[in-house]
């Protein structure tokens, strides 16, 4: 069986496996004419609008995306990479393929996602001690508060979208990124734009509205949000030491201790603040696992 080979920059890349299918395409490993590997993402686009665009491509095989939200997904994912920031993974390039087929190039990072790790917990009864969460949440409130800082939503945390080795982890998969404004200057990527992020956004907003000031006009929840999904999803990997900490909570880990705070409905703060806290708790330098 002949293997698919991507066109990009002048150079042939052949994809050897699939990784995974997304909510917008399929991601598969590549291997570039030097023999690196990276990973593209194979999406079909269609001309209808982004309310219609997420239909079943041929024989079901993969998810259509409006061609508006992939070009917002490759844009805002290069602006992404221009911050050089550890803790995100990094954009390649894109390319059109024949018919409505396009790629985009990501960075490789092989590790194991969050969701891999909390498995591997239940199956052994492996523990992430304190020093690790903090380094963790550091890195991860790292990344997302630079990303916030110009503007940009990642709009889909959680733990399969994170990925980890023993001395890296990254946020991935860009799929669902938007902007608020200010003080990104494009409103044409806006989170309250024409895609399918704005229904669900205004009904959280409208049941939280009796307890904190979300507003459409302020365009401030989208942050919070992906704030709010980040400790939910560090409060649950934290909370599985909890048969090992004392009774009395007064004496648990501080990080432990920051996160039950936070992890309270609505999100009420955003990366940057989280950051600032974490940054005041001290740790030992530690592998991840």
């Amino acid at each position: 069986m002949n293997k698919e080979v991507v066109n990009f920059g002048g150079k042939k890349y052949t994809l050897k496996k699939k990784l995974g299918v997304g909510n917008y395409g399929e991601a598969w490993l590549a291997t570039s004419p030097s023999g690196k590997e990276f990973v593209v993402k194979k999406i079909m686009v269609s001309r209808h609008p982004a309310s219609a665009a997420t239909t079943w491509g041929d024989k079901g095989q993969y998810l259509t995306t409006n061609i508006d939200d992939f070009i917002a997904e490759k844009n805002l994912s290069k602006e992404i990479t221009k911050y050089n920031c550890p803790s995100l993974i990094k954009y390649i390039g894109a390319s059109r393929g024949s018919g409505n087929i396009r790629y985009i190039v990501m960075e490789y990072f092989n590790g194991y996602t969050l969701f891999d790790l909390e498995r591997c917990s239940n199956e052994t009864g492996f523990l992430i001690n304190p020093d690790q969460i903090l380094k963790i949440a550091k890195h991860l409130f790292q990344g997302l508060a630079r990303m916030h800082k110009h503007g940009i939503v990642h709009n889909d945390i959680h733990n399969g979208n994170i990925m980890f080795n023993k001395t890296e982890m990254k946020i991935i998969d860009y799929g669902r990124l938007c902007t608020l404004t200010p003080p990104y200057p494009n409103t044409k990527y806006s989170c309250y734009g024409n895609n399918i992020t704005t229904g669900s956004y205004l009904d959280e907003e409208k049941d939280y509205k009796h307890d904190y000031d979300y507003t459409y006009k302020n365009q401030t929840y989208p942050f919070y949000r992906d704030s709010g999904m980040m400790v939910t999803m560090l409060r649950f990997l934290s909370h599985r030491n909890i048969g090992s900490l004392p009774a009395d909570r007064s004496k648990w880990p501080e990080v432990i201790k920051l996160f039950d705070r936070l992890d309270n409905p609505p999100p009420k703060y955003t990366s940057q603040e989280v950051l600032d806290e974490l940054n005041k708790i001290p740790g030992k330098n530690v592998n991840i696992y």
